[in-house]
């Protein structure tokens, strides 16, 4: 190859590796792609290349997860602009989607990946530039974390084992203890390995701790279990135990039981004296005529 040709090559090639770091190649210019970071299945999700031509025509605009073309759009193609190529979990609505959207069908777990948009200019340039980023889906769990292991009731001194609960999902959720209101410190955690149960996961976290004196200065303790995965899950379930005191609904039984008592002698003592004035003026009215006759 003569030597101004070898030049010229490249040249090209630095111009086009520049432009493959910088995101612009000639009239070209993506600085970006809009994927979701995180989704829950069964969500629809719209992926946006947001390209700009400047002055260039466009050629082709094609979208990959991982190193798999699945979406193909072709201005001057035929029969028709847009291809749709087999992917298992991505499934394209053609019907919503152009150049620069992509409407994907209800995503399932088996979506996740990097999805990379790259564009290409068309005649003389031919130039390509793409971007990419990547999407986990979220299989959230059906309910609220479970609180189990506790007792409705503990003495001062006693100890609290407990395990939060938050079942099938994937990835698993991230569980965080409090106790009253205070996040758990890390030497009262009890942690496991996430169960593994038919392609999702449990997650399990437990806490353990003595019952102490700033325990104890109201009659109950709250613990408090929240599980979350990412931005777009996150749940709480709550648990109030006593401690050191009676049964509250004992506690007001034996207290009503004593109002009645009281109000039930109030009422014999009452009763006593109506008896008494009722037999003194029985009396009075027997001898009353009596004492009208002998009187002079």
């Amino acid at each position: 190859m003569p030597r101004a040709g070898l030049q010229i090559l490249l040249v090209s090639l630095g111009v086009t590796f520049i432009a493959l770091l910088t995101g612009r190649a000639h009239g070209l210019r993506l600085d970006t792609v809009h994927v979701p970071y995180h989704q829950v299945t069964g969500v629809r999700v719209r992926l946006e290349c947001p390209f700009v031509l400047e002055g260039e025509q466009l050629y082709s605009v094609k979208w990959y997860r991982g190193a798999h073309e699945f979406f193909r759009y072709v201005p001057a193609g035929t029969p028709s602009r847009m291809q749709n190529f087999d992917l298992p979990g991505v499934k394209v609505d053609t019907t919503a989607s152009d150049e620069r959207t992509v409407e994907l069908l209800p995503v399932t777990l088996q979506s996740s990946g990097t999805y990379k948009c790259e564009v290409s200019a068309d005649v003389p340039s031919f130039f390509t530039i793409s971007q990419a980023a990547n999407m986990l889906v979220v299989e959230p769990p059906a309910e609220a974390p479970e609180i189990v292991g506790l007792r409705d009731h503990y003495s001062k001194g006693g100890y609290v084992n407990a395990t939060c609960i938050s079942y099938r999902s994937r990835p698993a959720a991230s569980l965080t203890w409090y106790i009253n209101n205070k996040q758990a410190p890390r030497h009262h955690l009890v942690q496991y390995a996430p169960r593994q149960e038919e392609g999702l996961e449990t997650a399990l976290l437990g806490v353990t701790f003595r019952i102490s004196l700033h325990h104890t200065k109201r009659p109950f303790i709250v613990l408090n279990c929240t599980a979350s995965i990412a931005a777009v899950y996150w749940r709480w379930s709550a648990m109030r135990v006593r401690v050191g005191v009676q049964d509250d609904a004992s506690s007001s039984a034996l207290e009503s039981k004593v109002v009645l008592l009281k109000e039930e002698g109030q009422s014999s003592e009452a009763a006593k004296r109506t008896f008494s004035n009722a037999v003194l003026l029985l009396i009075a009215l027997l001898w009353l005529p009596q004492l009208l006759f002998l009187s002079p």
